[in-house]
């Protein structure tokens, strides 16, 4: 390994990085509790919808905010905790991240304003979301290569554990305890995220002086990345898809409430959507690692089923049914959110790897934003909870197309030659300055990777 004389940095000091396994399987039983809280809350969120417009008298619509907003930051952070992780260890990140999410929760127990909730509950909640859930993913890829797609589901599939438990226990804790009681429950929970920052023991070579944080922030946004055609269509697709992701979880409760199903069934609906996606997740990423040459049509396969699974909860409407349909959204989803990072070895090369992964949470990010509240405004335009449906699946759907193009392009024998050509790889996150010779192995959707060294 070649080094420039600037950095000075000797070669023993460099720590090797187990992949693939050892104690990177530490690191993600770390990252499924950081995806169980977030996912678990988040999920169970359009119950506590209901009892505080029961109690405060305001429009359930006016509440819709709070979950995108709690979501859309979290995303939305991406790029930025990206950028500052190679300075700043995922430990102390997560430890503050958990701390936000603590104290978000607590304070929101004692409000009794709409646009307070806006801002500790959705805004204040946001950002520890996004501290913990940006190092739980970014971590996995220093200590897996070729396994990183199965890390990565297993890691996610927290969030279906997450759908499973918190559904049926917040709705007992509102029922004893009212929603204000919960949400000190739910603070009392979310410091359990400390445990997941003392698995983040990273294995990095040490650096031979700290990088400059004002230069990586302004580096964060690679303006030629978002003009690649691939990596557009590619960031389309996540804006529509999470766009319509959260529609089943905000409004299904009180849908099925409107469609006579009992309140005693109604929570475990979403508990069925939790434990299919906890299904789904680590199976897709199998299949992503085990079919490696097909797994942009794998994500356009699991994005049109998330659609068609969406527009049959408009249709199927007795409890039976809907099971069903939130099985199948389950699953589904479930690849959805293994396989939309996990494509982008495929699609960007790898000096612009992790900036590709920032800038994807950050347009997901603005879909959960924008796409609850959207679908809360047809309602009230058409009076009728079937829009919101159509609006969720026909989002889906259109993500599912947007990815026809990468599929073409991915393919295509230039794309193939440009993959297969040997680049430099400058490597902010180790050593300052090293400049590493990577090749492919095999071909463009391999993400082996050989390292001249």
């Amino acid at each position: 390994m070649k080094l420039t004389e600037k950095e000075n940095v000797s070669q023993s000091s460099a720590k090797p990085v187990v992949l693939n396994g050892g104690y990177g399987w530490i690191v993600v039983f770390g990252g499924f509790i950081v995806f169980m809280v977030f996912c678990g809350f988040n999920s169970a969120i359009g119950l506590i919808y209901i009892e505080i417009t029961e109690n405060w008298g305001v429009a359930k619509e006016n509440l819709q905010w709070i979950g995108s907003l709690q979501v859309g930051i979290a995303f939305l952070m991406g790029p930025l905790v990206s950028s500052v992780s190679s300075s700043i260890s995922a430990r102390r990140i997560v430890i503050v991240g958990g701390c936000l999410q603590f104290v978000g929760y607590l304070l929101s127990a004692f409000v009794s304003s709409v646009n307070l909730l806006y801002v500790i509950l959705g805004i204040v909640v946001g950002i520890g979301n996004g501290l913990t859930l940006t190092c739980s993913l970014l971590i996995l890829n220093e200590f897996f290569d070729t396994k990183l797609p199965l890390a990565t589901g297993i890691v996610i599939s927290g969030g279906g554990i997450g759908n499973i438990i918190f559904s049926p226990v917040i709705d007992l804790c509102l029922k004893n305890y009212g929603y204000q009681g919960t949400l000190m429950i739910s603070a009392a929970i979310a410091l359990h995220v400390q445990i997941s920052a003392v698995t983040f023991s990273q294995k990095r070579p040490e650096q031979g002086q700290i990088l400059s944080l004002r230069k990586q922030i302004s580096e964060m946004m690679d303006i030629d990345l978002i003009k690649t055609p691939a990596f557009t269509c590619s960031i389309i697709s996540n804006i529509l898809s999470t766009m319509g992701f959260y529609v089943p979880f905000a409004f299904l409760p009180n849908s099925a409430a409107h469609y006579g199903i009992d309140d005693i069934s109604i929570p475990w609906l979403i508990s069925i959507i939790g434990c299919s996606s906890s299904l789904g997740r680590p199976f897709f990423g199998w299949m992503a690692v085990t079919f490696y040459r097909q797994k942009i049509v794998l994500y356009s396969f699991v994005l049109t089923g998330c659609g068609l699974s969406i527009l049959m909860m408009q249709v199927w409407r007795k409890f039976y049914l809907l099971a069903i349909a939130c099985a199948l959204f389950g699953i589904t989803s479930g690849g959805t959110v293994c396989l939309s990072t996990s494509i982008l070895p495929d699609i960007v090369l790898p000096h612009s790897l992790c900036n590709s992964v920032g800038i994807t949470l950050l347009f997901q990010g603005l879909g959960s934003i924008i796409g609850t509240p959207v679908a809360g405004g047809l309602i009230e335009m058409v009076r009728n909870d079937g829009i919101i449906y159509m609006y969720g699946g026909i989002t889906f759907l259109c993500a599912a197309m947007a990815m026809i193009p990468v599929i073409y392009i991915t393919t295509s024998e230039k794309h193939r030659q440009r993959f297969h050509q040997k680049v430099l790889v400058t490597t902010e996150s180790s050593l300052p300055d090293i400049i590493i010779n990577v090749d492919r192995r095999h071909s463009i959707t391999d993400t082996e990777w050989i390292v001249n060294v």
